[in-house]
């Protein structure tokens, strides 16, 4: 009996269960290239599904969310939080009296970076950072909690947003998801994620095919 072959199968399994897409946008995917959030919100069929190792880091990400939130006192009340409007949807990982929480898994190598003495979160993650401000301003809180924790050692170090210091940048981001979309127009391929188209690689949309036909 092989047990990464089982490992492999059951989380594939997990994959394959067929999900009901809201049909919004997504905070998860903000500072992502317009086209491939468009995609997401449409539903369009992937063409790069993730693979094995893929779904593995997913699934060791959700096992440490779950357990931090367990962690909280009322965690039911304040974890992972829903909102919801015509357009957006998501869910805080933590909610609390004033910020919001939002959770990463990293690896060593990741955590490490982002402990550097001279490191720039607000450039190394301006995606995480950009997802967090939504919640803030979704969920009326000035202040933005992004914790990272370290998958290899549970190492965890919190940086803190404040709201105001992004509001131009998510209304920004904000309203134009929302011109492609009334128009139902076509984002152009423009990966932002990452230096030298790097995005690309991680897309499910892959510039490789799909993408690349459009």
């Amino acid at each position: 009996m092989d047990i990464e072959q089982l490992l492999d199968e059951q989380l594939a399994k997990e994959n394959s269960v067929e999900r009901t897409r809201s049909g919004k946008y997504s905070p998860s995917s903000f500072h992502q290239c317009f086209r491939r959030q468009y995609w997401n919100r449409k539903d369009e069929p992937k063409t790069n599904p993730p693979d094995a190792r893929a779904l593995r880091i997913f699934k060791i990400g959700k096992i440490v969310h779950e357990y931090l939130q367990a962690l909280i006192p009322h965690n039911k009340e304040v974890c992972e939080k829903q909102y919801s409007d015509d357009n957006f949807t998501g869910f805080a990982d933590h909610v609390g009296p004033d910020y919001v929480e939002d959770f990463k898994t990293v690896g060593g190598y990741k955590f490490k970076i982002i402990s550097g003495k001279d490191a720039d979160i607000t450039v190394n993650s301006r995606d995480y950072i950009l997802q967090l401000m939504a919640y803030c301003l979704w969920f009326n809180k000035p202040i933005g909690k992004l914790t990272f924790v370290n998958k290899d050692d549970w190492n965890i170090r919190t940086f803190e947003f404040k709201l105001d210091d992004y509001r131009e940048k998510l209304k920004e981001e904000i309203d134009t998801l929302m011109e492609y979309w009334n128009k139902q127009e076509l984002p152009p391929a423009k990966p932002r994620l990452y230096k030298d188209n790097g995005e690309c690689r991680y897309c499910n949309f892959s510039i490789k095919n799909k993408c690349k036909k459009q």
